[in-house]
């Protein structure tokens, strides 16, 4: 699916429209690391609507899938000025079980969505000299080194 086309659907605001279009985009997207350039404002378009959500908080039922979308998009260089700013980064990290409020942190956790707000967030901070200055004084870093439930172990050493 084009993301012209996912773009739409996501401003429908119909559920089903959404969720549809977002996992036919992710099938067809996962493995994509190059985009094509002619498509560039239309994910750009995208991004900004995923990360407009994202900011406002996603429902549970849809967190994985638009997260999944976002893992995608942050791949994307021309996109990464969507996805780079406090709040963004803030609410990636709630989502990852990372922040460093911890009452922002969903209980209980589920992995697969900490899994693919984690997969973002190592994209973002990857390829974003300004993601690492914002991660860092978030102190994600530091919290990333720690277990996302309620131990303080290191992650290398715990198993739970």
């Amino acid at each position: 699916m084009e993301p012209r086309e996912v773009a739409d659907a996501v401003e429908t605001g119909e559920e089903n429209v959404i969720m549809e279009a977002l996992r036919a985009y992710n099938r067809e997207n996962s493995q994509s690391f190059t985009f094509d350039a002619a498509q560039q404002e239309d994910r750009q378009r995208l991004a900004e609507l995923l990360v407009s959500a994202l900011e406002q908080g996603l429902s549970p039922s849809r967190r994985v899938t638009w997260l999944q979308s976002i893992r995608i998009l942050s791949r994307d260089h021309s996109c990464l000025d969507a996805f780079i700013s406090r709040q963004s980064l803030q609410a990636l990290a709630c989502y990852a079980g990372i922040s460093a409020t911890e009452s922002l942190v969903p209980k209980p956790l589920d992995m697969d969505v900490v899994l693919e707000s984690l997969k973002c967030l190592c994209n973002l901070v990857f390829s974003s000299p300004e993601a690492q200055v914002l991660a860092a004084e978030a102190r994600l870093v530091h919290f990333a080194g720690t277990c996302a439930g309620s131990c303080s172990r290191s992650c290398r050493a715990c198993t739970c």
